[in-house]
């Protein structure tokens, strides 16, 4: 299977079109560049879409698969995290016109993807934009993960640690000087 980034608008037959690919992940590293280390791409990425032609605007709905390496919010430690997504996008060619009115956007309007007739449509930022809007914003390795000792920096999950016993709310929080004011 050999990968396959663009396609021009006006060489989608009639009757549709359909893609199944494969995007190897050091590939796409240039376009996930701005991740900020929050995830990285640890599996080739299978993608699968269909175009459909109701003009003027075409129609793509599709799929794809990806396995991210996270870093957990509570505990630091790195894990897979398996990503099926599913969208939809609707081409509309470009306008000559630039007359830009303001109204509030609907839905179906974050779906719309302009394109100039005659050149290519890079599928490689669609892809992309899917990817970061379904990543985990908070991503935790487990639902019952225990984080990182405050005092000590323990790995909670793989051992205890002495801290918990010596451990008393009032001297963490930023408030507790106050009480030493009051009296």
């Amino acid at each position: 299977m050999s990968a396959f980034y663009s396609l021009r608008i006006d060489d989608i037959p009639h009757d549709g079109f359909r893609l199944s690919t494969q995007w190897n992940a050091v590939e796409l590293e240039a376009i996930l560049a701005d991740t900020d280390g929050l995830f990285s791409i640890a599996s080739p990425i299978d993608i699968e879409v269909q175009f459909h032609l109701p003009r003027p605007q075409v129609l793509m709905k599709g799929s794809c698969a990806v396995t991210l390496e996270l870093a957990c919010v509570r505990c630091l430690k790195e894990f897979v995290w398996p990503l099926e997504i599913r969208f939809r996008y609707i081409f509309w060619p470009k306008s000559k016109e630039s007359h830009v009115e303001e109204k509030e956007l609907d839905v179906e309007d974050l779906e719309v993807v302009y394109y100039k007739e005659g050149e290519p449509v890079d599928l490689r930022p669609l892809i992309a934009e899917q990817i970061y809007l379904n990543a985990p914003q908070y991503p935790y390795c487990q639902d019952s993960c225990k984080g990182l000792c405050v005092q000590c920096g323990t790995n909670l999950n793989e051992q205890t640690c002495s801290c918990a016993q010596s451990f008393r709310p009032e001297t963490l929080s930023p408030f507790s000087v106050l009480k030493k004011l009051k009296k």
